[in-house]
């Protein structure tokens, strides 16, 4: 498989020898990630061009496993660790996001107890996250309810917030 990749990538080395790098993005990457960056490393590396395409987490991961992707800028590590070579580069908590009002908004830190039959806006089943806490749910033997949530953010949070619910 890497010899063909390999095959794949000289192919694709363009007339004017600049060789084109598929970057897969999980969405929560990008959110955070200025695409200057991008800009920046091509231009101190005049032959090489950077392709990124945005994706959920796990799409974005198979991106890279079947020859779509050379790279995947994700969150957490990756689903299938055996098949990546990966750095993680800063671990962070989940935080969820609440209003003012919310029974959780005065808590400094929480337990997977606390979320015990309460509704957590959260991404979807294409996200890592959403499986994360499925599984610490059952871990904990716990009833959460997760309502997956639009990709536009500011709709989504105001509305959340609107109606005294909590996000992921």
């Amino acid at each position: 498989q890497h010899f063909e990749a390999g095959l794949q990538k000289i192919n694709s080395i363009s007339r004017d020898g600049i060789a084109p790098i598929r970057l897969a993005i999980s969405y929560q990457s990008a959110d955070s990630l200025s695409f200057s960056l991008l800009e920046d490393f091509m231009r101190s590396h005049p032959h090489t061009r950077i392709l990124p395409e945005a994706l959920p987490d796990l799409p974005a991961e198979e991106a890279v496993l079947n020859g779509k992707a050379d790279f995947v800028l994700t969150i957490g590590i990756p689903q299938k660790k055996e098949f990546f070579h990966y750095e993680r580069i800063r671990p962070l908590p989940l935080c969820i996001l609440v209003g003012p009002n919310h029974p959780l908004s005065q808590k400094k830190v929480l337990r997977m107890q606390d979320l015990d039959h309460m509704e957590l806006h959260c991404a979807g089943s294409q996200f890592k996250t959403y499986h994360l806490l499925k599984r610490k749910a059952e871990e904990a033997g716990i009833t959460l309810t997760l309502i997956p949530t639009s990709g536009y953010l500011y709709a989504t949070y105001k509305n959340i917030f609107t109606t005294n619910q909590a996000i992921i």
